[in-house]
């Protein structure tokens, strides 16, 4: 017979692979689907033994993976989550919530080794964090998060939305209202300080520049202050 030679069985082979490659992965994957379907109690068994026995061997191999594609998997991660915002949310929030003890408890016993790995992490990356901090806060999304979680803290009213924030900045020609300069990174200032009960609502905040804030601290303004939008 022609094909005994090996050499013509693999040349033969290659050939065929060739003209037929689409139909033969489309074969492939119905068949492993399928297989998969009927034996999939007794496929996820024999994986979690594996895992078990293998765990150091599997975290260094996807490490080694990850080290070595890191690039294309943050770019893949990052497209995924910006299709899938929501739902990527709403499947954390339900994990939280269904392991939220237990999750308190790991971090309470590991305070102290969490707390030394973020204080490496904050000195080895400093640079980029206060970049981001300053990018950050002077946004709408970020400035209002982050005040409206301190005013939650203190349980006080926080209703300020973006637009009454985008607002009030207009409504002051993107002007401090204490020192009249104009800004393009005006901060949110609380005329009665939270320290004091004041709000996160619009008719306690104004723009302020960074300087007349940190001036100004906890202490209610040296003189009165005409609130332009209520």
């Amino acid at each position: 017979m022609p094909y005994k030679d090996p050499e013509q069985r693999k040349a033969y082979n290659r050939t065929y692979y060739e003209l037929h490659q689409e139909k033969l992965k489309a074969n492939g994957r119905a068949q492993r689907k399928a297989y998969y379907s009927a034996h999939k109690e007794e496929i996820k068994a024999k994986s979690a033994v594996y895992a078990a026995g293998h765990r150091k061997e599997r975290k260094a191999s996807n490490q080694a993976y990850r080290a070595n594609h890191l690039e294309e998997l943050r770019a893949a991660d990052a497209a995924y989550a910006a299709s899938h915002r929501p739902e990527k949310r709403a499947s954390a929030s339900a994990s939280y919530a269904a392991r939220r003890e237990e999750i308190r408890a790991s971090r309470a016993q590991h305070r102290q080794e969490l707390t030394a790995r973020h204080r490496a992490y904050v000195a080895s990356h400093r640079k980029q964090i206060q970049a981001y901090d300053r990018t950050y806060h002077f946004t709408h999304a970020g400035a209002v998060k982050c005040q409206r979680r301190r005013a939650r803290k203190a349980a006080l009213p926080a209703t300020l939305t973006r637009a009454e924030w985008a607002a009030i900045k207009a409504a002051y020609k993107h002007k401090c209202a204490y020192c009249g300069k104009k800004s393009q990174r005006l901060t949110q200032d609380h005329v009665v300080p939270m320290v004091q009960g004041g709000g996160y609502i619009r008719e306690n905040i104004v723009p302020a520049c960074g300087p007349c804030n940190s001036k100004k601290g906890k202490n209610l303004p040296a003189n009165p202050v005409q609130l332009v939008l209520v």
